[in-house]
């Protein structure tokens, strides 16, 4: 115990009664009060942690579903007609509705340096009810300016050099371009650049065809999302058309989901016996 305890305890009488036993309780014991104590601040430490990353992380999906509304995302090796894939999605009852997109890979310059690119770049209708995002900086792409573009903030991160208002030259497919960043999105993906359709189709030389597409299902729940998915892979079988990639909306919201419980859990059993 230290030294004078039970005399320094008498000299703090005018305190209430619960704190003049905890001042002498530390008094007597001191290591044993301080190691209580920092158990108990790791244990509230852990708690708070496993709060604040499940909040974080059902943000995340909050944000990717409010900000791309569709349920499936279908990409093409070739570019095929619009009405031609048109009517391959009237064959697929789960399909609601459908926008046709075009994508491509697209490098930037500038007077000195050369981007580390290609970066996908992806051509969306000026009519798009499947996208609207987070915009941090100017604004999203106009019909008004075909050659504004718009960049994630990854790519910013990325390539430090590239930024909001520059004006830069574009190749996409051998062809180059004058094109201006005219804003800056949010969002959970890899460098990507986002532009008009009509202009990026200019470009590859394919008015009135699309590479990509992006469906709207009767039902959006994961489950729904694979049926479709597989069923529309199935359909896609023949030397004339090919799928590149299908991506399902819901995946990163099941991935999350099932880890965060598995997680916040662990963090908040270690904060409770520590508390």
């Amino acid at each position: 115990a230290f030294p004078f305890a039970d005399g320094f305890g008498a000299l703090m009488t005018f305190l209430p009664l619960i704190p003049r036993l905890g001042v002498r309780s530390v008094a007597r014991k001191p290591r044993k009060v301080l190691l209580s104590a920092l158990i108990l601040s790791l244990g509230l430490a852990f708690f708070v942690t496993a709060l604040t990353i499940r909040a974080s992380m059902l943000s995340t999906v909050d944000s990717v579903g409010r900000t791309k509304s569709f349920d499936l995302g279908v990409g093409l090796r070739a570019a095929e007609p619009v009405d031609r894939l048109k009517s391959w999605m009237a064959e697929i009852s789960e399909v609601r509705h459908g926008e046709y997109w075009s994508t491509a890979a697209a490098t930037l310059h500038r007077a000195g340096p050369r981007f580390n690119n290609p970066t996908p770049i992806v051509g969306i209708p000026n009519d798009t009810e499947s996208i609207r995002p987070d915009v941090i900086a100017g604004h999203w792409i106009a019909a008004n300016f075909p050659a504004g573009i718009a960049v994630n903030q990854m790519l910013l991160r990325d390539e430090p050099d590239l930024h909001l208002g520059g004006a830069y030259t574009m190749i996409v497919d051998g062809h180059r371009v004058d094109v201006t960043v005219v804003g800056v999105i949010q969002e959970f993906n890899a460098g990507r650049i986002y532009c008009s359709k009509s202009f990026l189709d200019g470009l590859l030389n394919q008015e009135g065809r699309a590479n990509a597409m992006v469906l709207t299902l009767n039902e959006g729940s994961f489950a729904a999302q694979r049926h479709a998915a597989s069923k529309i892979q199935t359909s896609a079988i023949g030397p004339d058309r090919q799928i590149s990639g299908i991506l399902l909306t819901r995946t990163l919201e099941m991935v999350i989901l099932g880890h965060l419980d598995i997680l916040t859990g662990l963090l908040m059993l270690i904060g409770v016996i520590s508390l």
